[in-house]
């Protein structure tokens, strides 16, 4: 399903299925969430991406933005959000962190490969940062849907290459 190698050469990170080398560790004593539970949010949001119903939707969502880094952050916090609702909030807030990068990092290949956005590594960071932003705002209106703090620091580190 993903698009391609996208944005690995510039050190940018796949998602965790087709990785092949070291994955960015999350700072501080907390263990990395489990990957497969972090796979299978990512599969999840992947069919989301490539349902063929809505990926104009999300296509048309990205677009509307206007600007890639809005872009990314916004579109992927509305999959995030979608799929913690859509699991009754069970998914724990640090594998949705670290799903949430891995899926912003495909809908960057995305961006990339339709010629939507350039979607350079320093916008990847920009739009990170902006996603942690507006969920530190959420989380002020909404304290029970706040990211765990493991997955907001492991969201700012940067992407490592593979």
């Amino acid at each position: 399903m993903p698009t391609g190698p996208g944005l690995i050469g510039t050190g940018m990170q796949q998602p965790a299925s087709q990785q092949t080398g070291a994955v960015a560790q999350p700072a501080g004593p907390q263990a990395e969430p489990d990957k497969k539970s972090v796979e299978r949010v990512v599969i999840a949001a992947l069919k989301i991406i490539h349902d063929p119903k809505i990926s104009p939707q999300i296509l048309k969502m990205m677009k509307d933005a206007g600007d890639p880094v809005q872009a990314l952050a916004k579109t992927t916090l509305m999959i995030m959000r979608e799929l913690y609702k859509k699991s009754n909030q069970s998914i724990p807030l640090d594998v949705l962190g670290r799903a949430g990068i891995e899926v912003m990092n495909e809908l960057a290949m995305l961006a990339n490969g339709t010629k939507m956005y350039n979607i350079t590594p320093e916008i990847f960071q920009q739009a990170v940062q902006a996603a942690l932003e507006e969920l530190k705002q959420g989380a002020q209106a909404a304290p029970a849907v706040a990211p765990a703090q493991p997955a907001a620091a492991q969201a700012e580190q940067p992407m490592a290459a593979v």
